[in-house]
């Protein structure tokens, strides 16, 4: 009885950890679908919120130095928002970042394309913040008016989005220089993007950008599911291993 007595705590403690293990369940591909389309708003409205408190004046980059209405705020807003969806979607805290291994392609490409789709139509109000007496007919102003604008506007974010996501890759892993080569790569592509946006958005509506963005933002469709299945890859082992 002795013997058993002491026994005891070890297995009752081997048990807990093995409950502790079992209650964190792997997430379902229902629940973060449905947890990144509340992101995807989250993002959508901060975005128009930014955008649109550029008209009040009431956005500065300094305490002298007010953000100009001419459209060039619009294309750094959707980088930034393209930017904070990717980051909002990683649980740091798990092993799994809180995705599903298992299918993971899947629901990148259909959560990124939801996230894209809520942008554009959260964009609708964005031109009311422009001002046209000061960049004319600009791609920020003409979102609704042109087709070519908004053409240019919808490429635009479709690669950012989707460029953006390809550091899941580097935040999901485990290893702290991969998960901080990440963070580089996201950082790097949204400071491109706020550059070439805010350029494209403050100027007029041209073809001549056109066929830039359409192989942006088609190479950044096509090789995500690619990214998409080494994350889920890296996830799993992670899981085995832990």
């Amino acid at each position: 009885m002795g013997f058993l007595n002491r026994r005891t705590p070890k297995t009752v403690e081997r048990n807990s950890e093995s409950s502790d293990g079992a209650s964190t369940k792997p997430p379902s591909w229902t629940s973060v679908l449905r947890t990144m389309f509340y992101k995807a708003i989250f993002v959508a409205v901060l975005g128009t919120v930014l955008v649109l408190l550029s008209a009040t004046g009431m956005l500065t980059t300094n305490s002298t130095n007010e953000i100009q209405r001419d459209g060039a705020w619009s294309g750094s807003t959707v980088a930034i928002c393209a930017m904070l969806w990717t980051i909002l979607n990683i649980d740091f805290k798990r092993t799994d970042s809180g995705l599903p291994a298992k299918s993971l392609p899947q629901l990148l490409l259909l959560s990124t394309l939801v996230a894209i789709i809520l942008m554009l139509v959260f964009m609708i109000s964005w031109p009311i913040a422009v001002d046209q007496n000061i960049s004319g007919t600009s791609v920020a102003a003409w979102y609704l008016s042109d087709p070519l604008a908004f053409g240019l506007s919808a490429l635009f974010t479709v690669a950012a989005f989707f460029w953006s996501s390809f550091a899941f890759l580097g935040l999901t892993a485990g290893n702290m220089v991969r998960k901080l080569c990440g963070f580089v790569y996201l950082f790097a592509i949204a400071g491109l993007c706020i550059w070439l946006g805010s350029g494209m958005f403050m100027s007029p509506p041209s073809e001549a950008n056109l066929s830039l963005w359409i192989v942006l933002a088609v190479l950044g469709f096509a090789l995500q599911p690619i990214v998409g299945f080494f994350t889920g890859r890296q996830i799993q082992r992670q899981l085995e291993s832990d």
